[in-house]
């Protein structure tokens, strides 16, 4: 009987110990129920029973806050109360604007909301074109910079205005222009743009240039070159002999390629021919032997002459010697005029000294003819004696 009591006494104890678990396990709550955006906190996570009274606590997910209500629930023994806790989305507030920012907040400033963002004009965005809301604010970094150009290059025959080491700026504006001698080409301005570039292409310097000269009659011009005349080329221009120029000698390629003057005419020359008139003046008789000489000669010169106008030639009164009679003319004494030149003078020699020649000539021909017909009058006679020697021999021999 004791040996039966010893071995039941393990099971009866293991039997009263599962009852007083059972006892105490029915009087336990489960585990915590959870909401959208609630969650129970690392402590009440940590627990594994729930026994009657015990109490846990909630808190709202990341990027949630508490609205209202309480943030704790307890155990009655077999269940939990009802927790009344609300979470909102958190506010990440109106993100920071930097200078020259445009943002777009369209979508709000709650979790998970965007905003665009861009530059006013003349910048540019350097970032993220968005900024998202999260737990722990905006995230997205983003800044405006001030537009630049490239700096202009150089223009070969001419210059610009800009003469800063930085480039332009947004809205800067740069001037060209030509040095003389060149024509522009293009714009004379270009703008720097919104989007780094300008609006136009840089304007370009071309040298000016001349057609080739004309050719004119009875003339010629220097211009030997095959290349057309430039800005501020001279072309000089001349006539034959015989011929004067009517015009301007020498033309000057001008801006933009043309001309100052037409090129120049070549006429002949149409010189008068000089005459010489020489008429006395009648005077009254006076005692002494004294009077007015009268000469007259027409056509003393028949040439022509370049632009030179006859001398204008005066009678002069010469006094007689006492005891002769008669006029006695002196064309040595004729006075020239203020128009009478060293060439008029050349020219009056040059037709005496033509006289001359042409009378020596005469001369000699008359010469020449009396001597040519003198040896053939000779000749003739000689021929005539020989044929009559024969006939006189034969006339001495009888």
């Amino acid at each position: 009987m004791a040996v039966l009591v010893d071995n039941l006494t393990p099971w009866l104890l293991a039997l009263l110990w599962s009852t007083v678990l059972l006892s105490r396990g029915a009087a336990d709550c489960p585990k915590p129920p959870e909401k959208d955006h609630i969650v129970l906190t690392n402590e009440s996570l940590l627990k594994n029973s729930f026994p009657k009274g015990t109490q846990v606590a909630y808190v709202c997910t990341n990027g949630y806050e508490i609205l209202n209500g309480s943030n704790s629930i307890t155990c009655t023994g077999t269940e939990w109360t009802e927790p009344d806790l609300t979470c909102k989305k958190k506010d990440c507030g109106y993100p920071q604007k930097l200078p020259n920012m445009i943002l777009n907040v369209n979508e709000g400033t709650l979790l998970g909301a965007s905003v665009k963002v861009s530059c006013e004009e003349g910048y540019r965005l350097i970032g993220s074109f968005f900024k998202r809301c999260f737990s722990n604010g905006w995230i997205g970094r983003a800044k405006c910079d001030l537009v630049v150009c490239n700096v202009p290059s150089e223009v070969i025959g001419g210059n610009h205005t800009w003469t800063s080491a930085k480039k332009p700026h947004y809205g800067d504006i740069i001037q060209y222009s030509c040095d003389p001698g060149f024509t522009l080409n293009g714009t004379s301005h270009v703008i720097c743009q919104g989007r780094g570039v300008y609006n136009t292409t840089p304007p370009t310097c071309e040298a000016i240039v001349c057609d080739l000269p004309s050719e004119i009659n009875d003339g010629r011009h220097l211009w030997t070159s095959a290349d057309q005349p430039r800005y501020k080329d001279v072309i000089h221009y001349s006539c034959n002999t015989g011929f004067t120029l009517h015009g301007s000698s020498q033309l000057i390629c001008q801006s933009p390629g043309i001309y100052n003057s037409a090129p120049p005419t070549c006429k002949e020359d149409k010189s008068t021919t000089p005459s010489l008139n020489i008429t006395s003046t009648p005077r009254p008789p006076i005692q002494g032997g004294i009077h007015t000489l009268a000469a007259t000669e027409d056509n003393l010169m028949n040439t022509e002459a370049s632009s030179i106008s006859p001398p204008a030639l005066e009678a002069a009164t010469v006094p007689a010697t006492p005891g002769t009679h008669g006029n006695v003319m002196e064309l040595d004494n004729i006075k020239e005029t203020d128009g009478d030149t060293k060439d008029a003078v050349s020219l009056r020699h040059n037709i005496v000294m033509a006289s001359v020649l042409s009378t020596i000539l005469v001369v000699l021909m008359v010469m020449l003819i009396f001597y040519a017909y003198r040896y053939r009058w000779r000749r003739g006679s000689y021929d005539t004696q020989e044929d009559l020697k024969p006939g006189l021999l034969q006339f001495q021999s009888l």
